[in-house]
C-alpha cells in the first residue's frame, strides 16, 4: 500500500523529527511505500531538502499530480509531538481496510 503525503509537511510548524518517525513508523510497522506528493519543478528541492536533512531514509519516491498512484493521501497540515499519536492511529486505521 501507499501511503502519499505532501512533500510541502516538512515546512514549519511541522517538527521534522517527528515527520521522520511517522515515515519510520508507517514503513517498519505497517509495510506502507512513503510516496511525497510535489509539483514537478519541486520535486528536486524537496530531495535535496529531505536527503540533507535526514528526511528521506523512509520515502520511497517523489511523485507528481500526474503520476499520482492509489493509495491513502494523508491530509495534515502539520506533524508534531501533540498530534502524531492520532496520525499514526489514522495509519493503522488504514492498514486494516
Amino acid at each position: 500500500m501507499n501511503l502519499i503525503i505532501p512533500a510541502s509537511i516538512v515546512e514549519p510548524p511541522t517538527e521534522s523529527l517527528m515527520l521522520r518517525y511517522l515515515t519510520s513508523v508507517s514503513k517498519k510497522k505497517y509495510n506502507y511505500n512513503n510516496l511525497l506528493l510535489a509539483e514537478d519543478y519541486m520535486r528536486d528541492i524537496y530531495y535535496h531538502y529531505y536527503k540533507q536533512h535526514g528526511l528521506f531514509d523512509y520515502i520511497d519516491d517523489i511523485i507528481s499530480e500526474k503520476d499520482k498512484q492509489s493509495g491513502h493521501i494523508l491530509k495534515i497540515n502539520y506533524i508534531d509531538w501533540q498530534n502524531i499519536e492520532a496520525i499514526i492511529s489514522s495509519i493503522s486505521i488504514f492498514h486494516h481496510i
